[in-house]
């Protein structure tokens, strides 16, 4: 059973600068240990944090007990931005591509998009009132990608590779996670045409900034040292998690209902229970957060 924690609140924040050092070196990179309790991996570089960003609820933390399983997920933090007249979605139901755009509901043909008609909106679309109380919601969470057991006495070399960007063919569902209007890239959408539009989306919708990435694999590696002599257990743990970047649109009660009755005419339709999708993404960072037991 996947586990799953969440930080008290009730989903990039840019990282504080901090001083760093260019370790990468062709396909694999590794990284010396110094103060390796509060690293953290990026763009090929390590980074220091601070004792307060090392220490805070953004990150995944080391248990005291290396017996304690690490959770799969953690979840840093949840940011939420309401949908404006400029922002266009995504809905995909039975075959069909919708894009939703200031209300209106417009049907995707090749390179061009048409407005539905009166069926459209009976079931409660091109209306600026079927968009009230939508959001879109940036979780940045952290996926255990290693996890192992070591006798305290001899130190461990992890190793990882680890995946992380976007593929053209992905780049189109990306962008409507994140009200990305396409326009003339409707059926050309590369991330080279459109990464600029998405990375300001998502800067100004919660105000953090994304690199955004051509999907690209790397080998990762580094040690932990051996405990010393009081170190109280016999094992230590090392974890390390990976940051996603989760976009998703949250309806309000207007798009939900005119959704609901898409949904019903198209199953009546095809005589079969259809369900309709909204653009959601999640974006793999190369940023690795490796963590071990405590002394």
């Amino acid at each position: 059973m996947k586990q799953t924690a969440k930080n008290k609140w009730i989903k990039t924040i840019p990282l504080i600068c901090a001083l760093s050092t260019t370790l990468f070196a062709g396909p694999v990179s590794s990284f010396a240990d110094t103060n390796i309790s509060g690293k953290l991996l990026r763009n090929g570089e390590v980074i220091q944090l601070s004792n307060q960003e090392n220490t805070s609820s953004y990150y995944p933390q080391a248990d005291k007990d290396p017996m304690k399983e690490p959770v799969e997920f953690y979840t840093g933090r949840i940011k939420k931005s309401p949908i404006m007249d400029t922002d266009a979605i995504q809905i995909k139901i039975a075959g069909q591509t919708l894009i939703l755009k200031g209300g209106i509901l417009y049907a995707g043909s090749l390179n061009q998009l048409s407005p539905t008609g009166s069926v459209y909106t009976d079931f409660g679309f091109n209306t600026k009132d079927v968009l009230s109380g939508t959001e879109f919601q940036q979780e940045i969470r952290w996926k255990r990608i290693y996890n192992r057991l070591q006798p305290k006495s001899v130190p461990h070399t992890w190793s990882v590779s680890e995946t992380h960007g976007v593929s053209d063919a992905n780049t189109r569902e990306f962008a409507y996670s994140v009200g990305v209007e396409l326009g003339g890239e409707l059926t050309s959408a590369t991330l080279g045409k459109v990464a600029g539009k998405i990375t300001g989306s998502i800067s100004q919708k919660f105000s953090t900034t994304t690199t955004i990435t051509d999907q690209t694999t790397k080998t990762m590696t580094d040690t932990f040292p051996a405990k010393g002599t009081s170190y109280p257990h016999n094992d230590y743990r090392v974890a390390v998690y990976q940051k996603e970047e989760i976009y998703t649109i949250i309806p309000g009660e207007n798009l939900k209902k005119a959704i609901q009755k898409l949904e019903q005419a198209a199953s009546q339709n095809h005589g079969t229970a259809i369900k309709a999708t909204i653009a959601s993404f999640t974006y793999t960072t190369d940023e690795l957060r490796p963590i071990v037991t405590p002394d």
